[in-house]
């Protein structure tokens, strides 16, 4: 007999006062809906436990920490968490956003104009940022964890969130994991800031860095240093030069998310400082 409970059906209570409207995504390990919060007279999203590992205590763990990091954080560009549920059933409720994913965005535009694509860089360096100050890296920065809508970008899915320290190999996304990653070996701000190189790499190329071999246990990026991000698009030089930094095989030789920082600001139009 199986020991999978039923997904909550449209019409029902994920939790209570949050009724199902539709299922948003999932992904094998978590589902995502969004649901009617009666409290709040607006649309909120519910984040569970997929039904296959509602047994396992350690997916369950993941969400709760995620659920406890997300309500103890307030940046305008990282997602908010309203409420945690642990009982009956693992819950997370957090607002609803906006907007598309970068990752759809992409698909449409295959690359950013340089003006979104120093707004990204900004908003997502100052993300990260919030994040390595209170303690935790973010660990799976891709397009398709970044959320866009009116200039506005939002890093959500902190799933993975945890301190600097020992690695578990392969944890995160195949093709935009830093090398340390792949290897389980030590991780650290530098592992986010490959993160962000890959993510602006893409925006800028319309194209990703790594791909993955037939092998599902190789990693480009371990085999091959990634190609300059100026052979498929022209770009400032001084971004180009951190971009391509960004995704240096040895984390010492990565910039920080300061450093970051500094050269996508530096090229913020003088009217949009003001």
């Amino acid at each position: 007999m199986s020991t999978t409970a039923a997904p909550p059906a449209t019409g029902t209570e994920v939790a209570p006062g949050y009724t199902v409207l539709r299922k948003v995504a999932d992904s094998g390990t978590f589902v995502v809906y969004e649901v009617w919060s009666e409290e709040r007279h607006c649309r909120c999203v519910a984040k569970v436990v997929a039904p296959e590992r509602r047994h396992d205590g350690k997916t369950r763990r993941r969400l709760v920490a995620e659920g406890e990091l997300l309500l103890r954080l307030a940046h305008p560009h990282i997602v908010r968490a309203y409420e945690l549920h642990e009982e009956p059933e693992t819950v997370l409720i957090l607002e609803a956003l906006p907007g598309m994913t970068l990752e759809y965005w992409l698909s449409e535009l295959e690359q950013l104009e340089l003006g979104d694509l120093v707004l990204l860089g900004e908003q997502v360096c100052s993300a990260i940022a919030y994040l390595h100050e209170h303690g935790v890296l973010h660990l799976d920065l891709k397009p398709g964890n970044l959320l866009c809508s009116y200039g506005v970008v939002r890093t959500i899915d902190l799933s993975l969130a945890r301190p600097p320290g020992r690695g578990h190999r392969g944890a995160g996304t195949h093709v935009y994991l830093a090398p340390e990653q792949a290897l389980g070996e030590m991780v650290t701000a530098a592992t986010d800031a490959w993160g962000i190189g890959a993510v602006l790499w893409e925006a800028a190329a319309g194209r990703r860095p790594f791909e993955r071999p037939e092998d599902p246990s190789a990693y480009e990026q371990l085999q091959r240093r990634a190609e300059p991000v100026g052979w498929y698009r022209e770009v400032p030089p001084d971004l180009e030069a951190v971009i391509d930094g960004c995704l240096e095989p040895l984390p010492a030789a990565r910039p920080s998310i300061a450093e970051i920082w500094a050269v996508v600001d530096s090229l913020r139009p003088q009217e949009a400082r003001k």
